[in-house]
């Protein structure tokens, strides 16, 4: 077991790549730093955010880091060089999530002034605006096929967005007060499509709701 130490400030996100090599952090001291899984060192640290960096992600090849910042920013970053590729601005207030596509060709992200974009990785353009969230979107992800985005949100509700259209499809209305609380597992039990890692206060209302959310983003159909 390893203690990665080396941000100055709290560190807000992680995030291991998909062959496990590397693990990428997002800290408040407005750095991302990119550590070597097996020895535990600190391999490349990206500088270029000037805010707290909220959220961190890996493409699924491993060949990019996305972060973004208090700054209202998105970047995005070569993870052998430690170059900024391209930085995405769009957002009015700070970026509190952001994610890849599987296929690399796109990215999302959830902010507090109540949107979701989607951006082309290749022009680093905002293809789409989703709006329909009342507070911060501090959650998201694609679904394996890329077809659907899930989004959580202090307003209470998960939606599903249809990634073409921009529309939402389906929202979830948390139903218990405790859903800040135990919202990034539910978006854990989403991405790992295993509803069972959903943390229930009372009864099984809410997993049936996720058990639905889940056949949705499966199936586009909801029955």
């Amino acid at each position: 077991m390893y203690t990665l130490c080396g941000h100055s400030l709290s560190v807000r996100s992680v995030a291991i790549s998909a062959d496990s090599q590397y693990i990428v952090s997002g800290s408040d001291d407005e750095t991302v730093k990119i550590w070597d899984m097996q020895t535990g060192s600190c391999v490349r640290i990206l500088k270029g955010h000037h805010g707290h960096v909220l959220s961190v992600a890996f493409s699924a090849k491993s060949q990019h880091v996305i972060s973004g910042s208090r700054n209202k920013t998105v970047k995005v970053w070569d993870k052998q060089t430690g170059a900024c590729i391209r930085t995405l601005e769009d957002h009015s207030r700070c970026v509190l999530s952001v994610a890849f596509s599987s296929n690399g060709l796109h990215i999302i992200s959830g902010s507090d002034d109540k949107t979701i974009k989607i951006w082309d990785m290749i022009t680093g353009g905002c293809l789409q605006t989703l709006n329909g969230h009342g507070r911060w979107v501090r959650s998201v992800a694609f679904s394996s096929d890329n077809q659907h985005i899930v989004s959580g949100s202090d307003d209470n509700t998960v939606k599903i967005w249809d990634t073409q259209m921009g529309g939402c499809l389906q929202f979830l209305m948390a139903m218990t007060a405790g859903f800040g609380r135990w919202r990034s597992q539910l978006m854990v039990g989403i991405l790992f499509q295993d509803p069972m890692t959903i943390p229930l206060r009372s009864g099984t209302r809410e997993r049936a709701a996720a058990c639905r959310l889940l056949r949705v983003m499966a199936t586009g159909f909801d029955q």
